[in-house]
């Protein structure tokens, strides 16, 4: 089947675009969202960061655009930066687990354990089993020195999670909480 576009199709196109500007700005706007995150899953963490400026630049409240951009901040050590765009996304969209957990992580890797803490546990409310929130809430709590807590934490999710990787994740954590320096294994290999 052949698609003859012909000179009244590419006048409406033109109309709305005249029209709406929005229009083509969002298609626009959506393609370079989609080719900063295949930048971030590529580790150009630079040229994402340059990608969803120029997002931002034509509509500063791209949500999307701010929580990848607080994303690639986090890659680069500019934890600050991260912050700030992560508290607008919160702001604009509360109550996602995801986004409490990634301001977290922002939180933690600006060395701010207290406020990390206080959005992990807030994340595992909202999502009990997010092992991302938990994960992040024990090393959180080894930051702060509170091992007896980041102990409980392993030795509770040990008995919830019976996926090997899972276990395997929380025995490291759990010899990381008590003061192990290598992680050392149950002969069975568990």
């Amino acid at each position: 089947m052949k698609i003859i576009v012909g000179p009244a199709y590419l006048l409406l196109t033109l109309l709305i675009l005249t029209i709406c500007p929005c229009f083509a700005q969002t298609g626009c706007n959506q393609w370079l969202i989609q080719e900063a995150y295949n930048q971030l899953k590529a580790g150009a963490n630079e040229q994402a960061i340059t990608t969803l400026s120029k997002v931002l630049k034509d509509n500063p409240a791209s949500v999307d655009a701010r929580r990848y951009l607080g994303y690639a901040f986090i890659q680069m050590g500019l934890g600050t930066k991260a912050i700030r765009e992560l508290e607008y996304v919160t702001r604009m969209e509360p109550g996602s687990p995801a986004d409490l957990v990634l301001l977290a992580d922002a939180y933690f890797y600006s060395s701010q354990y207290k406020q990390a803490a206080e959005l992990y546990e807030e994340a595992l409310k909202t999502s009990p089993c997010s092992e991302s929130a938990r994960s992040g809430l024990v090393h959180t709590y080894i930051a702060l020195g509170e091992t007896e807590k980041a102990t409980a934490l392993c030795t509770n999710a040990l008995n919830e999670s019976p996926a090997p990787s899972s276990r395997i994740h929380y025995e490291d954590l759990l010899c990381l909480a008590q003061g192990s320096h290598g992680v050392q294994r149950p002969p069975s290999g568990r």
